[in-house]
């Protein structure tokens, strides 16, 4: 959440406006590209998750946020949706699938707890991602928000690598 809420939310209209001189118009349309597509990918991942592990489907998705956030200062104009594509990929597979790992972790009558404690997590990352991102723009300038972003991105990957108990099976449609 401090990825999508601190480089993406908060600081890639800034980019697109002082790079692109885009309106706020422009920027709503290039950054509902994202939504889109996680809608999208979020919609297919039953059939997703029936041919990869949730694992797998975690790594790809760290690895989307990764690739698009290392991509978006180095796109001209003409291409900068394919970021934002490969972000909305990624946002598409890891929040369905985080929240269906932590629903099957806990037994039903815990699960109103901790889903609200996924809820804290949640809030934490929205409000320390803008604050963290925008000491790395104050200190470093606008490219490091996005690398920051990407470094937070594969330390993820790498977190989701090394294996966090056993919650890489299949996915099951009750879970969608």
């Amino acid at each position: 959440f401090m990825v999508f809420f601190g480089a993406y939310l908060a600081y890639f209209p800034l980019l697109m406006e002082s790079s692109f001189g885009s309106s706020s118009l422009i920027i709503g349309v290039v950054m509902s590209t994202m939504s889109i597509t996680t809608g999208i990918v979020s919609a297919r991942l039953g059939w997703l998750g029936q041919r990869i592990r949730k694992r797998g489907l975690l790594q790809i998705a760290f690895l989307c946020y990764a690739s698009a956030l290392l991509l978006i200062p180095l796109m001209p104009y003409e291409f900068i949706l394919l970021p934002l594509f490969l972000f909305g990929v990624g946002q598409g597979l890891n929040i369905p699938v985080v929240q269906s790992c932590l629903a099957s972790l806990v037994p039903i009558e815990s699960r109103g707890g901790f889903m609200s404690m996924n809820g804290l997590s949640l809030r934490i990352g929205q409000t320390l991602g803008p604050v963290v991102m925008g000491l790395s723009l104050a200190v470093y300038g606008i490219d490091s928000v996005f690398l920051l972003g990407a470094v937070l991105a594969i330390a993820g990957f790498l977190i989701v690598l090394v294996g966090l108990g056993d919650w890489s099976g299949e996915m099951d449609q009750e879970s969608m």
